[in-house]
This record gives structure tokens, sequence and C-alpha cells, in this order.
């Protein structure tokens, strides 16, 4: 049985890997910096309660993202992933502005 995906192709099957493969590396880098933070922080001798909520909520968000296939199904839904989240990591790693 063939399943009909409604699929916003792009031109070559080079950008479609071009695509999918930045959008998991945008994604999975935020899910690990989620998980090097959260450690982090709980090795504090007083860790932040509020700090670990918060990164625990980013994790979930990134994460139903990254774990949705219909994400990566959909062109024009993996440029709005990268669009969103790839300036959080230029941020992290270009200015040291974190978004938790």
């Amino acid at each position: 049985m063939k399943k009909n995906v409604n699929r916003t192709r792009p031109k070559t099957p080079l950008d479609w890997y071009t695509l999918t493969e930045t959008t998991n590396s945008v994604l999975n880098e935020l899910i690990a910096y989620t998980g090097r933070e959260r450690i982090a922080e709980l090795q504090k001798e007083t860790p932040d309660q509020n700090r670990i909520d918060a990164l625990w909520a980013y994790f979930k968000e990134i994460n139903a993202i990254n774990r949705n296939v219909e994400n990566f199904k959909d062109a024009r839904r993996m440029e709005e992933i990268i669009a969103k989240y790839a300036p959080v990591l230029k941020k992290m790693y270009t200015e040291n502005v974190y978004p938790i």
C-alpha cells in the first residue's frame, strides 16, 4: 500500500538532502545543548530549578519537532525550522548568547 505524501520538493535531490541534514543538525545540536546545560546546572552546589525546568521545556519543544516525521516531508516546513532555530545556534557560537 503506497502512502500519498504531500511533499513540497526542492529543485534537486541534493537540495532535499541538504534541507534534511541541516534540519537534523540544527535540532540535534539544540538537544545536545539542553542536555549539557542541564547536567552542568544539576552539578552546581545550588542548582537553579527554574533554569533546569526551562531547559527541560526547551528540550521537549525541540525533541517534539525532531521526532515528528511530518516535519521532514515538506521542504517549506524544514526551511521554517531552520529559519527559526539556526539563528539561535549562530548566536550561541558567535556571540555567546544562549536561549536559556
